[in-house]
């Protein structure tokens, strides 16, 4: 694969990141919580950057094809994926939102 093939792909994968991060938006905004994703939003973009990782080949999660966010809690974002390796099977992947500790937003690992 080419240095520019490798940009491409690169590009596509941030803007699937970004789609889903306006997706989220969205959630929050229909729940009235738009300053929670203010707040949130940094800490969302890094958890989605490594929930995408750990669907590539030997990732923890490369059975799944991520679909998108679907709904999002009090204290957690579910999103919806396929299994690859099972025809028509539908997932649930459910995410804890970032906790405040202090003045600082931590994931929850």
């Amino acid at each position: 694969m080419s240095a520019n093939e490798i940009h491409q792909k690169e590009e596509l994968l941030d803007k699937e990141v970004e789609n889903w991060l306006l997706e989220i938006t969205k959630l929050y905004e229909k729940d009235g919580k738009t300053e929670a994703f203010e707040k949130e939003k940094q800490c969302l973009r890094a958890y989605l950057i490594k929930l995408q990782e750990e669907t590539k080949p030997f990732g923890k999660l490369s059975m799944c094809k991520l679909e998108g966010p679907y709904r999002r809690g009090g204290t957690a974002i579910v999103f919806m994926a396929t299994h690859t390796r099972i025809k028509n099977q539908k997932l649930a992947l459910k995410f804890n939102r970032p906790r405040k500790e202090g003045d600082t937003l931590k994931l929850i690992n």
